[in-house]
């Protein structure tokens, strides 16, 4: 791989000898949970077959970007990694103070030729220098190895994604295959979400988000431990990808606040209080937002929208090629916002199209999303829209599934125009779109069967086994 302090590094044989190795390891381990797990809990049976899904896949993508590629993000970060790395070897009280340190001209003073520096980009750019600050402990555990840190990474994101996983097969034990696939097994999710990226680390922190507010304000189980976990995964996304964040909060609401409305015994109530919580939810988040306003800056709302502007103005200017799509002008108002969601969501959930191929990258995952189209639209044929919106009032959790995947959509739909950054992007709504696509399908089954849906408890007296 070609960096600009280290010159050209490739893998060493130490590292590719240790692999076995740490396969070996990661296998024992994974077995000891499976084995003291899978007799209460089966869907434990598919522990193994993603962790080894998610280790390969972080490893096929860090190849791709060194040998296909030679450069880009993930070298980015493992150079900037290694430079601290260096320096908490040479000087500890040093490293770990500009470690924790915000960039200035002081902290950069501190490198020099024998231990590198990290790229001035990465290190000046709070969503950048997040990633070094995490993987830079983990670079020091492999010995500074790309492929085993890349690994180690993989295993640790994995955590936050199988509880995901665990928490919703809880709720739909008869689908614990296709979550399995939804969540474990998309190949998209598999490549982006594996290696030295910011995208491994906001898809996890995701996850442990909605795993924690689940425990906190659902299940109240084990809350002090989810609180810690809401914390971390907020810092995360917030110092990385503050618009996953954003996107979460009304979701996470919506979940809640339908769960509670689930609990009232009068169905007339319930009815009655379903627009109160859409315009309550809408009136936190605003309010939410523009407290964090400061903290979000070009993710604030107002922002968002400017970027939008900006971004479909720029499309217009030929170095992009035909690498992008374009939805045409946005009025900056609410109407002209909701009058350009159904192609920003379009686009948002399955461009690349196999028409806007370029690459080899790129034609896997239009083929991944041309068998996504198709499903999708089997599942409106076969359930229908009003169906389908009676089954999402009936069913808090695909409410959350859908409503954070189609907000997301719409986000990236609006902002991020390039399919390049788009098919990466786009990674933490694919679980959660996939399983309400699941979902819907088993509901239409359950009817067609003549079973009767039995709303789930709001307050459920158990949650699912912990790994």
């Amino acid at each position: 791989m070609k960096t600009t302090y280290f010159g050209e590094i490739g893998f060493q044989a130490w590292e590719i000898l240790l692999l076995p190795i740490l396969f070996a390891t990661i296998f024992v381990i994974a077995a000891q949970i499976k084995n003291r797990n899978i007799q209460t809990a089966p869907y434990f049976r598919f522990l193994l077959p993603g962790m080894f899904a998610k280790v390969f896949g972080g490893i096929f993508f860090g190849c791709v970007y060194v040998y296909y590629y030679q450069g880009g993000d993930t070298v980015s970060y493992y150079e900037s990694s290694l430079a601290f790395s260096n320096l908490i070897q040479k000087s500890p009280y040093e490293g770990l103070e500009a470690l924790f340190s915000p960039y200035s001209k002081e902290v950069r003073g501190l490198f020099d030729h024998t231990t590198g520096y990290p790229l001035s980009y990465i290190h000046s750019d709070i969503s950048t220098f997040t990633v070094v600050r995490f993987v830079t402990p983990i670079l020091m555990l492999s010995m500074e190895s790309y492929l085993i840190t890349t690994v180690l990474i993989a295993c640790i994101s994995f955590v936050g994604i199988w509880k995901a996983f665990a928490l919703f097969q809880g709720y739909y034990p008869q689908l614990t295959r296709q979550l399995a696939i939804a969540f474990l097994f998309v190949p998209s999710v598999i490549f982006w979400g594996s290696g030295i990226l910011k995208d491994t680390i906001t898809l996890s922190a995701a996850c442990w988000f909605i795993v924690g507010i689940h425990g906190v304000f659902i299940v109240r189980r084990r809350v002090l431990m989810k609180i810690v976990s809401i914390l971390v995964a907020s810092y995360l996304l917030i110092a990385i990808k503050p618009y996953i964040f954003m996107v979460l909060i009304p979701g996470t609401l919506i979940w809640v606040l339908f769960r509670w409305l689930q609990g009232l015994k009068s169905r007339f109530a319930r009815i009655l209080l379903i627009p109160f919580i859409y315009l309550a939810t809408a009136g936190l988040g605003v309010l939410l937002f523009s407290v964090l306003g400061n903290v979000l800056n070009e993710y604030s709302l107002q922002n968002i929208v400017d970027k939008a502007i900006v971004t479909q103005t720029d499309l217009k200017q030929d170095y992009y090629g035909q690498n992008s799509f374009d939805i045409g002008e946005l009025d900056p108002t609410f109407i002209g916002i909701v009058s350009k969601a159904p192609i920003a969501i379009l686009f948002g959930l399955f461009t690349p199209f196999l028409w806007n191929v370029n690459n080899i990258v790129m034609l896997f995952s239009a083929l991944e999303n041309s068998i996504l189209l198709v499903f999708v639209v089997w599942i409106l044929f076969r359930v229908g829209f009003v169906r389908i919106a009676r089954y999402i009032f009936k069913d808090p959790v695909l409410i959350f599934t859908l409503s954070f995947a189609v907000l997301f959509a719409l986000a990236l739909g609006l902002t991020t125009p390039n399919y390049g950054a788009l098919v990466r992007f786009k990674i933490p709504l694919i679980p959660f779109f996939v399983a309400s696509l699941f979902i819907l399908q088993h509901l239409r089954e359950r009817k067609l069967k003549k079973v009767p849906f039995v709303p789930r408890p709001a307050n459920p007296v158990s949650e699912p086994p912990q790994a």
